[in-house]
């Protein structure tokens, strides 16, 4: 046993008073009664008072140069509805536009109030919208769900970035 080990250690106050805190007395403020702390925390906006928050439904949307996929599914990951450029009508080219990335998401609204989802409402819990790909609905896509009136919670980027992975393909030679 080393000599460091003997020596008597100082509280953590500094005050020299070398008798043992109670637990569970790092951080507390003497002043302030606990019963008044645990009220204000009630209050605030971000402390849950039931326990309860709504679950959100996911809108996935996968945007390429070809075309444009919009999904709604619950919040487990189940797919609901989808539409595509080409449920909406649009054949070969024009559906990697982005006019039918913003025609897709209506249509999944559509579909959606079909089922009898009616995501305008506070109580369902709102949207979370996750967009994948660069291409060129992506930003329409999004306008789409704003335009909608759908409460967003959340909108994530979900593109798959390399990060030095696979060796590319061989140039092409003409």
């Amino acid at each position: 046993m080393g000599v460091l080990a003997k020596m008597p250690r100082p509280s953590a106050a500094g005050s020299g008073n070398s008798k043992p805190k109670p637990a569970g007395s790092g951080n507390f403020n003497a002043n302030a009664n606990s019963a008044d702390t645990r009220a204000d925390e009630a209050n605030s906006p971000d402390f849950p008072i039931s326990g309860y928050q709504p679950r959100s439904h996911i809108v996935h949307v996968k945007t390429s140069r070809n075309n444009t996929i919009a999904t709604l599914t619950d919040c487990d990951g189940n797919a609901i509805v989808w539409s595509s450029g080409g449920t909406v009508g649009m054949k070969k080219s024009h559906r990697g536009s982005s006019d039918v990335s913003y025609q897709a998401v209506l249509q999944l609204n559509e579909k959606a109030m079909k089922k009898g989802l009616d995501l305008l409402m506070e109580s369902e819990g709102g949207v979370e919208l996750r967009l994948n790909g660069y291409g060129a609905g992506r930003e329409m896509a999004f306008r789409a769900v704003r335009a909608m009136g759908w409460n967003i919670r959340r909108v994530s980027d979900v593109t798959p970035i390399r990060h030095a992975g696979c060796r590319p393909k061989r140039k092409r030679r003409l």
